[in-house]
């Protein structure tokens, strides 16, 4: 999605108010956002902040079976 919107990692970074390592870092599925961070994320670049961590609900219920 970022790079949809022709941002890079700094102009994200920047603009939500995080480090480009905490960028990649989400990008990379290598850790996850807060919560207030994701919404800022997913509101910048027009997509649900519940998708930083839909993954993890799926891999918790394939668990569960």
């Amino acid at each position: 999605k970022r790079k949809e919107r022709n941002l890079t990692r700094a102009e994200l970074a920047q603009t939500v108010g995080c480090s480009q390592r905490a960028i990649a870092g989400y990008e990379l599925n290598e850790r996850k956002p807060s919560i207030p961070m994701a919404k800022r994320i997913g509101a910048e670049l027009g997509f649900p902040w519940t998708e930083f961590f839909e993954a993890d609900e799926n891999e918790k219920e394939e668990a569960e079976e």
